[in-house]
């Protein structure tokens, strides 16, 4: 037996914060469709070579960089999603996390000891961005697995910036779309689809809607919450509604898939009820509600997706 587990899980934080501090710094932009030297890297990046030559290295160690023709070049992963060159940019994502993550998780010990959420103060849109960015594969993967061609008014209620009413609409434009969001994050939401202001826990839901999607929603809230929300929900669309639930769906312990358990401790920082819900537990809410569960399928990572039905 050795600590090498330990020391992994332990150091794993430097790879983490080596990546996001390269991103917000320009290293992958620098790099986009390019070879530079260290100096060279070192000059577009506003930084001291010494600087760009450990960071370079490091992440060259990680692979999102690789050493070519005397100097350093993106890794073809980092060329697609980080150079800012290609329409799959997760540089959102990764300013999400070393701005309002990172940050946040020096303080789960506050939180885990007092149950109050994180202090930290962040900027409405680094948010939603990233949000944005993080939901994108899981939205691709709801169209594809979901048919929403028979639906013709889609309710997404906490959606963000839209992104999934987005991504089902490129795919299915006969379908009218509404956003439900608070005040400050309609601001930032996509053109194309309707948009109303206020809170789901205590304004009433646009009604008329033949589908309706509650994605990363229930793991804010409380037992109790869920449910009413779900009630509302139901009294709010049309008698042969579908509902779209997307979430950490977890197993009964909680404990699986892994990547779920981890991001549970999030929750501790971000809400002071939120936490993990098995597929079980929300397939008992839904009957309690007015809704049958119709089935239960994985969409992208962790995320997965429970289909319910108007009782």
């Amino acid at each position: 037996m050795t600590p090498d587990a330990i020391f992994q899980v332990a150091y794993g934080f430097t790879a983490a914060k080596t990546l996001l501090a390269c991103s917000e710094l320009g290293m992958f932009e620098a790099l986009a469709e390019s070879t530079l030297t260290s100096e060279e890297l070192a000059d577009r990046m506003g930084v001291p070579e010494r600087s760009a030559s450990l960071l370079a290295n490091a992440m060259v160690a990680l692979g999102f960089v690789e050493l070519a023709d005397g100097g350093y070049r993106n890794s073809p992963v980092s060329e697609k999603f980080l150079s800012g060159t290609t329409q799959a940019d997760l540089r959102p994502m990764l300013r999400f996390m070393n701005r309002i993550t990172y940050p946040q998780w020096g303080e789960l010990e506050v939180a885990a000891r007092t149950g109050e959420r994180s202090t930290v103060d962040y900027p409405t849109e680094v948010y939603s961005t990233g949000m944005e960015a993080i939901n994108a594969g899981t939205a691709a993967a709801l169209t594809a697995v979901y048919d929403f061609a028979p639906h013709h008014r889609v309710l997404d209620v906490g959606g963000g910036t839209g992104s999934f009413l987005t991504a089902i609409i490129h795919r299915h434009p006969h379908i009218h779309g509404t956003l439900f969001e608070r005040p400050e994050v309609v601001t930032l939401a996509r053109p194309g689809v309707d948009l109303v202001a206020g809170d789901y826990l205590v304004d009433p839901l646009p009604s008329g809607h033949d589908a309706v999607i509650l994605a990363n929603v229930a793991h804010h809230l409380s037992e109790t919450q869920t449910v009413q929300l779900l009630e509302n929900v139901r009294s709010s669309c049309s008698s042969d509604a579908r509902l779209l639930l997307i979430d950490f769906w977890t197993d009964p312990t909680h404990t699986q898939p892994m990547i779920a358990a981890l991001t549970g401790a999030q929750f501790l920082l971000s809400s002071e009820v939120g936490r993990l819900h098995s597929a079980d537990e929300m397939t008992g809410w839904l009957g309690r509600a007015g809704w049958t569960f119709d089935r239960h399928v994985p969409l992208n990572g962790a995320t997965s997706l429970i289909v319910a039905q108007a009782a």
